[in-house]
């Protein structure tokens, strides 16, 4: 007999679970009799665990950002509905063969019916009214559009607590309401209603951008995404002139509102740059993007940087829109203090195989931004392969060197060894071992095959990473290897842990039957473990799938 679990649930929880177990949200569901495992999908698939013991839940986990408060989560509750249902004999509702379908009964009443039978149902029934309206409407309409426009009111209003915010429990409601008006829009665009569709989709994002709700599965993302693929959609299908005024409309909503913080913002520039490539609408968005480059006078980096991408963004255009190379050069060189235009004017140097152009540029950029390292290792790497391009050993070498001591890259070792004999390299590596630290010694000294190296170097690493090298020393140092296997899970299995950690442990075990004696030591440790856990019945139960 099952436990009464829905007593551990919030009501509002209950609720909100049962409806993802109605969708048919849950996948890959899995029921060993002591423990549930199944993924939720939603905006974001999250992972649900359940602990059974005499087929109740005792435990429970689920990877969503509100289970990590410890608390039980509708996820979970979505996957007990499920395991609810297939704890009993339950049936799907299914129509008699004798039943006449819904289309049977309209195809069999004649027009009349129909027509009466309608208008009494649209008159009680605002919503199906409009859209009824949206269906048979060949036209663009101010007032069929500002009709929905009060239903998304309406829609937005009914989920606005008295404080204004919209909470985590009651935010998938909400964006489902939302959701709900996607089928207009898909009628309008199927109708060749364009600029209501567009107008609709535009007008749910713009009634959310500044509501404070609590989206933590990202569901204003979700919204967003949804309205934008219906934008692709409509310039795509649009003919030229309702295109040309969709165009209009976008650059009058960026002019209009346009702000460095705004979230939807970046959506209608992406859609603006993405959708309108044609020749004809190049001088206006050029000119949109000059009007902002002007107006940002503030030196803070978030300025700095989106005035960087739109400079960029404007070169790309003219790039590909065949202005002269001359006009290119010009308008680089008035906006030359930034790194990204010089970086750009670089990679067409080495496009168009002008490499001594592209290494000016590059060494230009490290003697001005030596404080960005992280950018200077990226413009090392670019000019490492000019300097091999053009046959420049003395300045491809030096590179080479102040690139390998800094990350983690064998590639880079490999082309700096294979520029020396054998016998200079047996000295220049101890120059590069002395040069770096950590994993990546550790790397080289594999890579080297100086094992007993590599064998005191990581004797006292953590686990994990001791781990990595494992294979590669447990070949030669078998008991060295065994002998930290068995610390490291003695020390692990002090203190308790749920069932996933144990089953890790067990893998851990697992693995050493890899190395000489592997067998044998892990044996031991699980006749020890038996004896001194023995109360931990989870893990027992898992050591003995070994046996």
């Amino acid at each position: 007999m099952m436990s009464n679990w829905k007593q551990y649930f919030e009501q509002k929880i209950l609720d909100r679970g049962y409806n993802y177990f109605l969708s048919n949200l849950i996948s890959q569901y899995d029921n060993d009799g002591e423990t549930i495992t199944a993924v939720v999908e939603g905006t974001e698939s999250y992972d649900v665990e359940i602990e059974l013991e005499n087929n109740s839940p005792v435990d429970m986990y689920c990877s969503c950002p509100y289970a990590s408060d410890g608390e039980c989560c509708k996820h979970m509750a979505a996957v007990l509905y499920f395991w609810d249902s297939t704890n009993h004999n339950t049936t799907v509702y299914q129509s008699s063969k004798n039943e006449i379908s819904i289309e049977e009964m309209v195809n069999n009443a004649n027009e009349t019916d129909v027509k009466n039978f309608l208008i009494v149902l649209l008159k009680n029934n605002k919503n199906l009214a409009l859209k009824f309206m949206n269906l048979t409407q060949t036209t663009n309409s101010d007032n069929t559009i500002n009709n929905y426009k009060k239903s998304v009111d309406k829609a937005i209003g009914n989920h606005l607590g008295r404080n204004g915010f919209i909470d985590y429990y009651e935010a998938d409601a909400f964006i489902d309401d939302l959701m709900s008006f996607t089928d207009d829009i898909q009628i309008m665009i199927n109708a060749g209603n364009y600029m209501n569709a567009f107008e609709l989709s535009y007008y749910i994002c713009a009634k959310t951008e500044n509501i404070d709700i609590d989206d933590s599965d990202g569901q204003i993302t979700y919204l967003y995404d949804s309205m934008s693929e219906y934008w692709k959609n409509i310039a795509d299908t649009a003919d030229d002139e309702t295109k040309s005024l969709l165009f209009k409309k976008v650059l009058k909503i960026l002019n209009e509102h346009y702000s460095e913080y705004d979230y939807l913002n970046d959506y209608m520039k992406s859609f603006l740059f993405s959708e309108f490539n044609e020749k004809k609408y190049i001088p206006d968005i050029l000119s949109f993007i000059d009007s902002k480059i002007e107006e940002m006078n503030n030196d803070s980096y978030h300025y700095s940087y989106t005035k960087e991408s739109l400079l960029l963004r404007r070169l790309r255009i003219m790039y590909n829109n065949e202005y002269s190379f001359e006009e290119i050069l010009d308008y680089c060189k008035k906006n030359w203090t930034c790194t990204g235009i010089r970086k750009w004017l670089a990679n067409v140097y080495e496009e168009r195989k002008e490499y001594e152009k592209a290494i000016s540029i590059y060494e230009e950029i490290l003697t001005l931004e030596k404080e960005h390292q992280g950018n200077i290792y990226d413009y090392k790497i670019s000019l490492k392969e000019l300097y091999r391009n053009t046959g420049d050993r003395e300045k491809y070498i030096k590179i080479l060197w102040e690139l390998v001591g800094k990350r983690n890259n064998l590639k880079l070792y490999r082309e700096l060894k294979a520029c020396y004999t054998e016998s200079e390299w047996i000295q220049k590596r101890e120059d590069v071992f002395s040069a770096v630290s950590g994993y990546t010694c550790a790397e080289f000294f594999r890579e080297e095959k100086l094992y007993d190296r590599l064998r005191e170097y990581i004797a006292d690493w953590p686990f994990e990473q001791y781990r990595e090298f494992s294979d590669t020393l447990g070949k030669i140092y078998p008991d060295d290897v065994l002998d930290k296997y068995e610390d490291s899970l003695n020390n692990m299995a002090l203190s308790t842990a749920n069932r996933k950690t144990y089953q890790g442990w067990v893998s851990i075990l697992k693995s050493m039957d890899r190395f000489d004696g592997g067998h044998e030591r892990a044996a031991k440790i699980i006749n020890e473990w038996k004896i001194k856990y023995k109360r931990r019945s989870a893990l027992i139960d898992e050591l003995k799938k070994l046996q």
